[in-house]
């Protein structure tokens, strides 16, 4: 293995490791949060956080992603791209408290304006980090990114948030949780990236200007399409629907986020060192794939499968009504995690406007989508959701194809015996589920996830000899991505060793 194989490996083995143990953190703090709360509170913050979201995106101005492709990098750029992050999170904290009452009044919703105002300093403290974190990044040092995140989240939310939420204190112990998290990320990325970061206030570099602005215009159409369908919910039926609609999409998207925060900076990383090597970039393509079906598709089946189980079971009786819009929202996540592979490869390979341009296409084709489906109830939104990733998945591959050209055949053949794991492992559930009429809701879960696992594994079985000579066991024997303990789990040992 090469050199830069070893890296990506360790990266990829220290991501997967670190993201799933933040999913569980995640997951069992935010069912307690949530019955706690309730769907109101979430969906105040929620309210705050479109207008957090999108400044965000200013304060860093695509100087991360910069900062991780750029084949050279001097510390004076380093600084400088550090004191613009600084400055522009001072100006959006102060743009952010101004805009709060303005936005409140979108959404008819004057309790938000002081959770807007509140939330405001999360652009500085962020802002103070995005170098830090930017660099570890670039060196594939991904162990210390995933402390940073784990010991944030941990003293934000397990030490302050959840104390505070069974205090009575509401909405606010979430937001002190996210303001705590922010710190306490910033500081330990600085700790780790071992150089300090001084302040400089003219550019050396103007090409990273340009990178960055061009990765800003693609991350602002991404921002578009991850807000508008909760935008137009909350403008249409208010806080409490918006919360109910939150918590689905954040049950759906906890399962891909996983994943791809994982595969994605390795793939980002990957794929910027392999521009000059079609056939490295094109094993790094297919590993993507092939992973974030493996490790997404089959869990986000299942739960489309039998929603009201997950919902009940999960955060209980009063969050009902989010059951209807977990389905669409599940089968969302699949394609959401497709696209967020496509992505790394063409923004690595040095095609960024490509890609924001794409972006930006499938802008317009979402919104009159999520329009028309607003105007109905908030179910369709979940489904032109899920129709408008379809179409951005289908002018992604198009874009990668003409990058690295696939064969369809090959393509399928690659992706196939994972689809059929993915559907063995909803039938499971289902099944399951339809024979256990009467059981209590954790217990009936607990067995529906029984189900699922027994038929996924019952499928992994017997398709392991596809796995092994096929398309997808050739790019998981040969990929950097994927650590050799699994692989020879998947594959067999002798394959591994070939």
């Amino acid at each position: 293995m090469t050199s830069l194989g070893r890296r990506g490996s360790r990266a990829a083995l220290w991501n997967n490791a670190g993201n799933v143990f933040r999913l569980l953190l995640q997951f069992v703090t935010g069912i307690a949060l949530a019955r706690m709360l309730g769907p109101e509170a979430f969906g105040l913050v929620a309210i705050a956080l479109f207008l957090i979201g999108l400044g965000q995106l200013f304060s860093d101005l695509g100087f991360s992603t910069a900062i991780i492709q750029s084949q050279t990098l001097a510390d004076d750029d380093v600084d400088f791209l550090f004191t613009v992050q600084v400055c522009i999170g001072l100006l959006m904290t102060a743009a952010v408290i101004a805009l709060a009452q303005p936005l409140a009044d979108f959404f008819g919703e004057p309790r938000a304006v002081n959770v807007v105002r509140a939330l405001a300093p999360l652009f500085l403290l962020r802002a103070v980090g995005l170098t830090a974190s930017a660099l570890l990044m670039r060196a594939l040092d991904l162990r210390s990114v995933q402390t940073g995140t784990i010991v944030g989240y941990s003293t934000g939310y397990l030490m302050i948030g959840l104390p505070l939420a069974q205090a009575g204190f509401g909405v606010w112990s979430l937001i002190v949780a996210q303001l705590v998290q922010a710190v306490v990320t910033s500081i330990v990325a600085i700790v780790q990236v071992g150089r300090p970061l001084r302040l400089r206030f003219r550019p050396r570099a103007r090409s990273l200007f340009a990178f960055g602005g061009t990765s800003l215009l693609g991350n602002l159409g991404s921002w578009i399409l991850a807000t508008a369908d909760a935008a137009l919910v909350g403008r249409m039926a208010g806080a409490v629907p918006l919360g109910l609609y939150n918590r689905a999409q954040n049950l759906a998207s906890t399962p891909a986020g996983a994943a791809i925060s994982g595969l994605q900076v390795v793939v980002l990383g990957m794929a910027a060192r392999a521009q000059a090597n079609p056939e490295q970039l094109r094993r790094v393509l297919l590993s993507g794939i092939a992973l974030v079906l493996l490790l997404v598709a089959p869990v986000l089946l299942a739960v489309a499968c039998v929603p009201h189980t997950v919902i009940l079971a999960v955060f209980g009786p009063q969050w009902a009504a989010a059951a209807p819009l977990l389905k669409p929202l599940a089968l969302a996540m699949i394609v959401h995690s497709l696209v967020a592979i496509l992505g790394p490869v063409l923004v690595g390979a040095g095609l960024v406007r490509r890609e924001a341009a794409l972006q930006w296409v499938t802008v317009l084709i979402m919104l009159p989508l999520l329009l028309l489906a607003s105007r109905s109830s908030v179910e369709a939104v979940a489904w032109a959701l899920l129709a408008g990733y379809c179409a951005r998945l289908a002018l992604m591959t198009h874009a990668v194809h003409r990058l690295v050209p696939l064969q369809k055949a090959i393509l399928l053949s690659a992706i196939g015996p994972v689809v059929l794991v993915a559907i063995a492992t909803a039938i499971g559930a289902a099944l399951t589920d339809r024979g256990l009429n009467g059981a209590g809701a954790q217990l009936r879960l607990m067995l529906v996830m029984l189900g699922a696992a027994a038929t996924g594994l019952l499928a992994v079985f017997l398709l392991r000899r596809s796995l092994r000579s096929g398309p997808l066991g050739q790019a998981l024997v040969h990929s950097e991505l994927v650590p050799a303990r699994f692989r020879g789990w998947l594959l067999g040992d002798d394959v591994v060793k070939v």
